[in-house]
């Protein structure tokens, strides 16, 4: 519990046994529940998960959004933590995101890793992508994210149905922010917060085919965002 909250924490996991068994331990003890989402592994990424005390969800459909959406349906917490499996992000500042949702009464918190970028984590061409991908972001919504595509973020539970994201892969991580920053009811605020290497194993991000699937989703959102506003606009 953290001030009469109950915390929970979502982390999608694909073969990372190599990560996993490290990450875990580290936990802060006032997360209520642990919630590893297993999406198809081939490895001991749930066997391990259950060892360091995680629940663990099976969840057959593959993709970075599905397993994400699977974990925060499931969480019973009144807050909800989501970050990767890899240990890159840094379980430390699990704390300072909670300070910031209960003592200023926000409702969405999202990391951003690129001022703080420990050892070159990222690399240069990544950075590159984030960059122009969350200018486009904020060029055609109207809004303002430094890091669009960051793994790492907290919400009340009581929203996450108002923001209702969709992608079943790469593009929830940026579809999630766009929804709840573009909603009035949503109080968002972006923090800085270190990264650094994974771990351990292989990174399971692909830069064609992920990217263009991140790209295919922001225009999508875009069509939907504006077709709404019109429908409002045409029915005034």
């Amino acid at each position: 519990m953290f001030k009469g909250n109950k915390i929970s924490l979502v982390i999608p996991a694909f073969n990372e046994q190599e990560c996993i068994g490290t990450l875990l331990p580290g936990i802060p003890g006032f997360v209520d529940e642990v919630i590893v989402v297993d999406n198809g592994s081939t490895d001991k990424t749930a066997e391990i998960s259950k060892l360091n005390g995680a629940s663990v969800i099976y969840e057959k459909r593959r993709g970075y959004g599905v397993s994400l959406k699977t974990g925060i349906l499931t969480a019973q917490g009144d807050i909800i933590i989501c970050l990767d499996a890899d240990g890159s992000y840094p379980l430390t500042v699990i704390e300072d995101f909670l300070k910031l949702l209960t003592d200023n009464e926000y409702d969405f918190i999202s990391g951003q890793r690129i001022n703080l970028n420990i050892n070159n984590a990222m690399p240069l061409i990544n950075r590159i992508g984030n960059k122009i991908i969350s200018c486009l972001i904020n060029l055609f919504f109207g809004i303002h994210l430094k890091d669009s595509q960051s793994g790492m973020w907290a919400l009340k539970r009581e929203i996450f149905n108002k923001i209702a994201p969709a992608s079943p892969g790469m593009g929830f991580s940026q579809e999630i922010k766009i929804r709840a920053w573009l909603n009035p009811d949503i109080a968002c605020y972006e923090t800085n917060i270190p990264y650094d290497r994974r771990l351990g194993g292989r990174s399971k991000f692909n830069r064609i085919q992920d990217s263009v699937t991140i790209l295919y989703d922001v225009f999508y959102i875009l069509k939907e965002h504006y077709g709404l506003l019109q429908y409002k606009k045409n029915n005034l």
